[in-house]
């Protein structure tokens, strides 16, 4: 019987109070405690796929009607409802309210639930059809990006005392010189087998020489240098003015070439690679190769002191990169992301070292935000390196540090 009456009661619960009539007060105890029996054993006479039905039909409200204004009928103790004796309509009243409300927030929990999985799998489909609809061969790409260096050189008459050259010199930053063995180290040395020491000159920028290098030959950007909040910052901003002093090629130590890809390099002005990530910037500061005291690093000085106390990324990083960009008046080009920084999703365990919180950043909003497609991370295709991304920066400034100081 209890089943049965938390059954009905679930019923009560389900419908919304109405007032009860007087021939309903009128009724004697006794008529309403034998109707409350009809009820439920009809309720639970029933074979089980015809209770639902009768629950519905109504025998659940019926058996609430039961009880009046004035009282209530005697039911036996134990039966669900509490100890026997009289239970009014107020508590009847109470229950019902309650039941409506609980069944308005199961129906907006239900609405906002289908509401928020239609949104997310329009964004999706309408990305993946942008994504494919502006993606290229990144064959193609390449072939494109030298024909178009090739058809328009620079004029470097027009720079007084500037002569683009491009030094076969490979800079890379750590901060000591004793770089950890496993992927780091991995990837420098594999910079080392493609260009050669015979060929190309390596050198490491420590915490120690990059802050002399400020010190000795750019003695207006020290105390600038010296006030930045934290140590990316500094390894950003250095990294600028060693490609202004020496030229070459820089690298991230958690940039990967898979291939010698110095001739896909111009050797007149400077160049960024294209960020894959282009919902929220255009290029990074990964790679960049540059000739001997390139004017476009004159303006990016300029910037570095106008913005030095603005957020990490705005003061650094790739956002000061996309304003210097638009206010440049020399020369660049930005190496395509299909060629050298794709997208990294999908990664293995043993492939991905980026932390949780760079990977949650990639493969979410990589694919909530409608951009351009930079090709498969995995296909090695005319893919000449890869960009790892540890974002090894995050132990050091904490991810709202990105973008509050």
């Amino acid at each position: 019987m209890t089943t049965v009456v938390q059954r009905s009661r679930k019923n009560v619960e389900d419908v919304e109070a109405t007032p009860l009539t007087a021939a309903d007060s009128s009724t004697a105890g006794s008529d309403k405690a034998s109707r409350i029996a009809a009820n439920l054993a009809k309720l639970d006479a029933a074979p089980s796929f015809m209770r639902a039905p009768l629950q519905w039909k109504g025998y659940g409200w019926r058996f609430a009607r039961a009880f009046d204004n004035s009282g209530g009928a005697s039911v036996a103790a134990g039966d669900g409802l509490g100890s026997a004796g009289a239970i009014g309509s107020e508590t009847w009243q109470q229950w019902a309210v309650n039941g409506v409300k609980r069944r308005s927030c199961k129906v907006i929990f239900v609405l906002v639930l289908v509401a928020a999985i239609v949104i997310v799998s329009a964004i999706l489909a309408f990305s993946a059809f942008y994504g494919w609809v502006t993606s290229r061969d990144p064959c193609v790409v390449s072939v494109e990006t030298m024909h178009k260096l090739k058809a328009f050189p620079r004029k470097s008459h027009l720079v007084p005392d500037f002569v683009p050259v491009l030094p076969k010199i490979i800079h890379q930053q750590w901060k000591n010189t004793s770089i950890p063995n496993g992927f780091y180290k991995d990837w420098h040395l594999k910079f080392k087998k493609l260009y050669p020491e015979s060929d190309f000159k390596h050198m490491l920028w420590t915490d120690e020489n990059a802050r002399e290098l400020i010190k000795n030959d750019f003695p207006f950007f020290l105390e600038a240098y010296d006030g930045y909040k934290y140590g990316i910052q500094r390894a950003d901003a250095v990294r600028y003015f060693v490609l202004y002093k020496y030229g070459g090629l820089y690298a991230d130590l958690d940039y990967e070439p898979l291939v010698n890809f110095w001739d896909h390099l111009p050797t007149d002005r400077i160049a960024l690679v294209e960020s894959p990530y282009l919902y929220n910037e255009k290029s990074q500061n990964s790679l960049m190769s540059s000739p001997i005291a390139d004017p476009f690093w004159n303006e990016t000085f300029t910037l570095l002191m106008e913005r030095k106390d603005k957020p990490v990324l705005q003061a650094t990083g790739p956002m000061f990169l996309d304003a210097l960009m638009k206010r440049a008046t020399e020369p660049f080009t930005l190496l395509p992301c299909e060629n050298f920084q794709r997208l990294p999703l999908h990664l293995s365990k043993e492939e991905d070292v980026s932390p949780f919180l760079s990977q949650l950043h990639r493969e979410l909003l990589g694919r909530l935000a409608p951009m351009k497609y930079c090709g498969d991370y995995h296909k090695s295709e005319c893919q000449y390196g890869k960009h790892h991304n540890t974002a090894s920066y995050l132990g050091d400034t904490g991810v709202l540090a990105l973008l509050w100081t």
